[in-house]
């Protein structure tokens, strides 16, 4: 597509934001929120129904998405087992998800925004047992071998692997529009360039739109407002950096301007998350904040225009879990 072509050959020669561009954009009317009740009977795929869940993966991320084409998308895995914890995202919560809520065996695309570990370590089960048809990487060098273990996978499994930049249409289905706004450019020497390398996607099915941000921190999210401007608006936030205290400066999320943020972060974490002056910042500006530490998995779905908001507790998923290392319930 000439559209996408010319926004990677153009990614340093912008002075000035893109204009306010409606391709990027939801349409214009008016959101209505219901109750879950209303999905009755309407949730099959293909259908009409967009879903994204925010699993409670404790310290990390893990977002499935599912579109109204049944594109099957998986963003981020969690972490995985330790010498000092036997939890695995993957194994534990993932894939028992998967395979017993959504009853499927396979993604067609996994997302892997950065190489930290409370993102990619969960994607190393995944691989392994989840049928993937292609990975989506930001390309940066990282030392870790739980890393290394995933690239091995998507080579021993024949997995499409892609290098992804910001400026590009992903295909997940005719019905919604995704693009990736970060990273913007191959951060060195910043508070954390894992972080500020994240692939940040954003995610559009009518009247509805969600920004999916990885751990992106201040130079990034500073690049992306320069670069992108009013286009960064979305009605849902996946809150950035499990809300640290170095995410989210006021500029981004002036651009973003959601409605609502959700805040994937692990109950009692030894970083402190989310920081209570990010949480000021949310609560300042009226936008109502959803944590899976205190809520548990948060459930969207949304027709584009009707929305539903649910959080359920999934630890029960557990006894389902194929992870070695740890006894079943």
């Amino acid at each position: 597509m000439f559209f996408g072509v010319f926004w990677i050959s153009a990614t340093f020669l912008f002075a000035e934001p893109i204009p306010y561009d409606p391709f990027l954009n939801a349409e214009p009317g008016k959101i209505i929120r219901v109750t879950p009740d209303y999905w009755k009977g309407k949730l099959h795929w293909p259908g009409e129904v967009l879903k994204v869940v925010i699993l409670d993966v404790w310290q990390g991320d893990a977002i499935f998405v599912r579109t109204p084409d049944d594109y099957r998308v998986l963003i981020d895995g969690g972490q995985n087992s330790s010498p000092f914890s036997t939890f695995d995202a993957g194994y534990d919560v993932i894939i028992p998800y998967l395979k017993v809520i959504e009853k499927i065996n396979s993604l067609d695309t996994v997302v892997m925004t950065h190489p930290h570990s409370d993102h990619v370590g969960g994607l190393v089960a995944i691989l392994k047992h989840i049928k993937v048809k292609e990975v989506l990487d930001p390309g940066m060098d990282y030392p870790s071998g739980t890393y290394d273990k995933f690239l091995q996978l998507i080579e021993e499994h024949n997995i499409t692997y892609r290098i992804v930049k910001d400026g590009e249409v992903l295909r997940w289905g005719k019905k919604v529009r995704a693009f990736t706004f970060g990273p913007v450019r191959i951060y060195h020497g910043t508070n954390s360039d894992p972080n500020n390398n994240s692939i940040v996607i954003k995610l559009i099915y009518r009247r509805i739109s969600f920004l999916f941000t990885g751990d992106c921190e201040e130079a990034s999210e500073i690049d992306m407002v320069a670069k992108y401007g009013e286009n960064l608006r979305s009605f849902f936030l996946k809150a950035p950096h499990h809300g640290s205290a170095t995410s989210i400066v006021d500029e981004f999320l002036d651009a973003v301007a959601p409605k609502y943020a959700f805040i994937s972060v692990g109950k009692h974490n030894k970083f402190g998350h989310p920081s209570p002056r990010t949480i000021e910042k949310y609560m300042k500006r009226g936008i109502e904040v959803y944590r899976t530490d205190l809520q548990g998995t948060i459930i969207v779905l949304t027709d584009g225009i009707h929305y539903s908001i649910e959080t359920k507790y999934t630890r029960w998923l557990r006894k389902y879990s194929m992870n070695p290392y740890r006894k079943k319930d």
